[in-house]
């Protein structure tokens, strides 16, 4: 099992726990902070930047404390999640994770890729 899948599997887990209430599960981590875990599940409708076509459904779960925000970010026609960390943006929730970047504010957001311009997706949660 690699370190992705690893993290991915102690961030479910968290998100699992925090619902729960009880003992950590052994492979569980807790997230730094205070407060219960909450946890929000966002789906978005996305089409390519550069062409407009339609890119499919990218789901986001989104899990917090009162001081630590993370994503776990499902990309259309992919199995894995990406987990992401909130960073400091001056508007919105910003969170990166190995070459992406989720940047959400209100029903829009953007998923850039940082080794490809040309695959940014525009995205907003369906009215």
């Amino acid at each position: 099992m690699g370190i992705r899948t690893t993290w991915i599997l102690m961030a479910v887990t968290l998100s699992l726990a925090g619902c729960g209430g009880g003992a950590l599960p052994e492979n569980a981590v807790e997230l730094p902070g205070s407060g219960t875990v909450e946890k929000t599940t966002v789906h978005y409708q996305c089409s390519e930047d550069r062409t407009g076509d339609d890119a499919g459904e990218i789901s986001v779960e989104y899990l917090h404390n009162d001081t630590t925000a993370i994503a776990l970010v499902k990309l259309p026609n992919q199995d894995d999640k990406i987990l992401m960390n909130n960073v400091i943006s001056g508007s919105g929730e910003r969170y990166t994770g190995g070459i992406h970047e989720w940047w959400a504010k209100g029903d829009d957001a953007t998923l850039r890729n940082g080794m490809d311009d040309d695959a940014t997706l525009n995205c907003s949660v369906p009215k």
